[in-house]
Parts: structure tokens; sequence; C-alpha cells
């Protein structure tokens, strides 16, 4: 729900995209390291390290190994809040038993204050530097400023009108400086606006804060400020709050303990029972759906806390340790995102380049989920086993291979429409085929159709286009004796290039067939995947013994460079192949994801660590937008290449 204005009652629905897109994640706890698994705040310094506050001390994670910080060391209480690095590289530690300077090279490594004398002024919840260097302190008990004496540095109260009607009516749990220098204070009592010449403004329910209790500050990119309250969803303020006035411009639904931006500008909230959701601000007014990663990320513990690596990686800080999103990751696509499982089949592109999965029936992507189409015409015909059995070809009709023979439908109007069409035509040996269980299909440049057959004498036949009809090959083809085609691919000169189920490759040039043995081309094993990359070279995987490589697929003796594990290769059972932009070949395997860069050689494997649901991948393809998609038996997964960055020094 949204709530607009800042009046009371005014509410407004909001649409709520539900992904249950499953991130790559990886929860670090006391297992690995962590000094305790109740977290309270992660924070990076300027040098990459990442700063953990738990329940049992403080925690430094260099990205191989914690070092842990207690009492033992110094800490005046092993509760540890907050973490902050000022300007001048100096590290401040809020404890519940006072703030610490910190210095981890000294023999003394923590230097206490305790603000106030009472003991909830002690008791400290957040700390903050301000553009002048100031360090602020929120306590359960006030708002305190460190300042310069004569005695050294201390720690002063800064009255702002907290009331004082019960233990923790003055208790400051948040702190922000805006791009007009202004300090604004979130307390139990409402939201405090400190101007630069002293003056104070007081913010609460009757200004249309729903909830009095605020738990954290956001200003983002554009100047809009953002505000989290207490068992209540974020709320965005209007761009010139002043007392009188509806402070809120919007209220959104989703219950936050944190709204954080990211590098890329991406606007993150995170809450209750492991929530996390993405903002997605439009028109008219600021209205916003959600994103669902609450699935993906997989706690159940609250999260207080969210940072950003350098590689952009998110951080939360979490009931049960923390948590590292790999953005750039893998990103695992199930039922909840609409895909009808299992997915086992192949991957391949429809008519406007969007992926598609297709096992019983066909699952394509729009951009944020599938959506799952069964033609009603072929449920009851069992889809065979082959890799490749159905495709929308160029004009927009789509083919599907069966055991009882081969479907067109017509381009739909819808693709949900495909549910309920009728075929155009279904095609069997009375037809011209030369039998009826239908093993793969591939389109030619010129539109015309090769059927591989399973179970047939004959197992090649050929759909013209320009006629309609079919011709099967029965001169020229000894090879196919036996096996089946699981692989296609045409190279520059038009050639059409076919992997056999039992090992080797065939090449069809001006009519007619040369067959390149298993000892010849590549080594003995299924071929099961055929990719011409952007220098018009072949890649050609198989399931047992590896890769390799035709430079010149045109030449009369081709040449085929075998790629394998003297070359670095984890796997040699390959089941797909694509590229990226920059002309990267990735590798589909029982050992994960592989990628080769052809020109270095330099060789990087994927696995369950990278977010791959499973080590086993199956399939291999790209979408338009130059997306990497994989199948597995847990479902397709998608990777966003991008080029390799230098690696931040240790």
């Amino acid at each position: 729900m949204e709530q607009r204005g800042g009046i009371p009652g005014l509410l407004l629905l909001v649409a709520a995209t539900l992904c249950a897109e499953r991130l790559p994640v990886k929860n670090y706890t006391t297992s690995d390291g962590l000094a305790h698994d109740i977290t309270h705040c992660v924070r990076f310094d300027r040098r990459g390290f990442l700063w953990i506050c738990t329940e049992e001390g403080l925690s430094r994670f260099d990205g191989y190994q914690f070092t842990n910080y207690s009492t033992a060391q110094g800490l005046p209480h092993r509760r540890v809040v907050d973490f902050l690095e000022t300007r001048r590289g100096q590290y401040w530690v809020a404890t519940s038993d006072g703030v610490c300077r910190f210095d981890p090279a000294a023999a003394q490594k923590f230097t206490v204050f305790r603000p106030g004398s009472e003991r909830l002024a002690r008791s400290i919840r957040v700390l903050f530097e301000d553009r002048a260097g100031t360090v602020w302190c929120g306590t359960w008990r006030g708002l305190f400023k460190l300042v310069e004496g004569r005695g050294g540095q201390a720690f002063e109260e800064v009255e702002i009108g907290l009331p004082r009607t019960s233990a923790y009516s003055a208790s400051v749990a948040a702190l922000l400086e805006d791009r007009q220098g202004s300090l604004w204070i979130g307390a139990t009592s409402g939201l405090f606006r400190r101007w630069t010449d002293g003056r104070l403004e007081h913010y609460s329910t009757q200004d249309g804060l729903v909830n009095p209790d605020v738990s954290s500050l956001m200003e983002d990119r554009t100047g809009r400020l953002w505000v989290t309250t207490y068992n209540s969803g974020p709320c965005r303020l209007v761009s010139d709050p002043s007392p009188g006035r509806p402070v809120v411009a919007h209220t959104y639904s989703p219950g936050a303990n944190r709204v954080f931006q990211a590098s890329d500008g991406r606007l993150w909230v995170a809450g209750w029972s492991g929530s996390v959701r993405e903002i997605l601000l439009g028109p008219p007014d600021d209205r916003a759906t959600f994103r669902d990663y609450t699935q993906g990320v997989g706690s159940r513990h609250d999260i207080g806390s969210i940072a950003e690596d350098r590689n952009g990686d998110l951080w939360l800080g979490t009931g049960n340790g923390v948590i590292r999103v790999a953005r750039r990751g893998f990103t695992a696509y199930g039922e909840a995102d609409g895909l009808e499982l299992p997915t086992n089949g192949n991957l391949l592109t429809d008519q406007s380049g969007e992926i598609c999965g297709h096992w019983k029936g066909v699952n394509c992507f729009d951009g944020r989920r599938f959506t799952s189409v069964r033609p009603r015409a072929i449920q009851a015909d069992p889809p065979g086993w082959g890799p490749h059995r159905a495709f929308q070809d160029r004009e927009g009709d789509w083919w599907f291979g069966t055991e009882k023979g081969l479907y067109r439908f017509a381009k739909p109007s819808t693709f949900a429409a495909l549910a309920t069409a009728r075929p155009k035509a279904v095609y069997t040996r009375k037809d011209g085929l030369a039998g009826d269980h239908i093993f793969s299909l591939h389109e030619d440049a010129r539109g015309d159709l090769w059927v591989g057959l399973a179970d047939a004498p004959v197992r090649l036949c050929r759909w013209t286009r320009a006629s309609g009809t079919f011709g099967c090959y029965t001169e020229g083809v000894d090879f196919l004796n036996g096996t089946m085609i699981s692989a296609y691919a045409e190279d520059k000169a038009g050639q059409l290039w076919m992997g056999l189920y039992q090992g080797g490759l065939a090449r069809h040039r001006e009519g007619r067939f040369t067959f390149f043995p298993p000892g010849q081309g590549p080594s003995a094993g299924p071929v099961m995947a055929i990719h011409r990359d952007r220098a018009d070279r072949l890649w050609v995987g198989s399931e047992n013994r590896g890769l390799v490589r035709i430079d010149d697929p045109a030449a009369d003796h081709p040449v085929f460079r075998p790629y394998s594990t003297e070359h670095g290769l984890p796997s040699t059972s390959i089941h797909g192949i694509t590229e990226d932009a920059w002309g990267r070949i990735y590798l589909a395997t029982r050992r994960g994801v592989i990628r080769l860069d052809p020109e270095t050689g330099q060789v990087r494997q994927y696995t369950t660590d990278s977010g791959l649901p499973e080590n086993q991948v199956t399939h291999a393809s790209s979408d338009r937008h130059g997306a990497l998609w994989f199948e597995t038996r847990s479902g397709p997964v998608r990777l966003i290449p991008e080029p390799d960055r230098p690696a931040p020094p240790p």
C-alpha cells in the first residue's frame, strides 16, 4: 500500500512484482570465523576491509578470514552496534558501554569514551561524521558530539528537545546530514532537523509519519530523503519539509529496517524476516513497484544493515551472520518465476531474440518472469528425448517435434494464445518424413528445416520452404547408420555442420556430405553442441572428450584444434557452448560453467560458489540483450557478463 501526501488513512494500492529469482548468495557465520551470528552493522572501510558489529565483538573480514576483537582486546562491552571510519582515517566503535577510538596497530587498541553520566547514555546506537569532521553519537539517552577541550577529546550532550517521559523516550537511532548541511536526527519520539544556525524542527505522526519511532535515514543521489520507522514501510519526505505541513510525500508498503542506494542507483529496502526488495520508482508522482528477492536471498532472519563492496556486491547483516549477494553472478529461476518444471530440455530464442526453454512445453522469458505454454494439441504426445525439438522460425511459426510427428503452429497473436491454438500442420510419414519420432530440428539461413529422426531407417530429412515439401537423404549418409544428429551449426560459407550422437562430424556442402570420424575431428563421444563465434570459427563440444576448434570450416581439409584438461579445462564433458560480447567462450559442463578466452587461453570455472544451483549444466545460449543462459536440472540460470576489471589489491 502507498500513502500519499502524509495524510493518515489515505492509502493507495501499489503493484508489487513478486520475483523469486535465486540470487548468488554466500552466508558467513561463526562456522567461518565470524565473532557471533547476530550482527548489528556491516561497514566497508576505504581499504576494502569489511567490519561487522556483532553480539560478541567486532569482526574484520579481508575476503579470506575473520579477525575478531572483543573485551579481551580492550572493548568495554562485547556487544558492538556500529562502526565508523572518519575522513582522517580514524576508526570509532560503538558498544553498549561506551564509544571507542580504535587503532588496530596500537598495543592498547581501544580508547574508551563514555558520553554522559547515565547508564543509558553510555549505551550507543549510532555513530556519524558530518562534513566538518565532527563525530556525532546517538545513544539510548540523548544526542552527543565529540569536542576538543583542554583535557583532550570528550563527548558532550547536544540538547534538541528530546522528551524524558520514559526510560527510552530520548533514544537516538539514526543520523544524517543532508546536502544543505542540516543534521537530521531519527529518534523514538520522531524526526528532528537541526539547521546549521542551531534552529530545530520536530516532525511526528501529526506531520505524516506513520510511526514516530525512526530507525534509519538515507539521502539518495537526487537529494530525496528516505525514512524508515519501526514496524512500518519506508517513506520519502517532501522536498522542502516544514513544521505544520505534511512532511511525508509517499509511504510505501513493505516493512523495512533500511533503505539503501547502490552505486548503480538502484534502491533497495531490507527488513523483517529476511525481506529484500528493490524499489522501482516511476511516473506518475514516483509511484513504486517492488521486485521481491526475499526467497532468492534465502534468509529468515531480520536484516538490519546493508553495505556494498568494490565489486558492487551487496552485504547484508542479519540475525544469522552476514550474507553476500553477488550482483554480477548467476541468477537462478524456478516455479515461482512462472516456470513449468522440470525444464531440463533445450534452450532456444524466439523470433524477438528472448530466451525460451523447451521440455514438454515452452517457457519464455519476458525480462522479469517466464510464461509457460504447452499447446493442447500435443499434450497427449510423448515429447521425445532429443536435444533440439522446438523453435520459432523466422516467420513466427512454432515447430514442435514429438514421438508422433512434427507439429507446426501459425504465429500466435500472443504467446499465451499458443496454448489453445490448433496446429497449422502435422507432418508424419504420410507427408514425406522417414519416421515420426523427431530427435532434432534446425532452420538454416534459407529458412529450410532440417529434421533429425530417431528409430527410423533414414535419419535425416529436409523441409524446403519454397515448395513446402520434405525430402529425405538416403545416399552419401552411411555415417548416420544407427545414430542421430544431436547438434547443428552453419559456417560463414553457408555449409551445414552436424554433430552425431555416436561421435564425429558431418558437413553438407553443395549437396554432398563429408564425414569427419571421431579420430579425425572431435574425439569419440556424443557431439552435443556446435557454436559459430564472432570470428567465424566453429567450436564443437562432445560429452566425453572435450572441445575442438575449427578455424577454417570452409576449407577442403579443415584443421581441428583440441582443448582438454591439458589445456586447463576442468571438465571435458561439454553439453553447451555460447559466447559473450567480448568473444569469450562459455561451456556448459558436468563441473559447472567454464569460460575460455581464446585470445589468452585463460580459463575460469563457475560452480555453485558462483551462484549455480548445481554443477551439472546441460545447455547454453544467449539472448538479444547479451545475457547468457544455462540450463540445469533445477531450472535455468542467467549470467550478465561484463569485461574483466582489475582485481582490487588485497
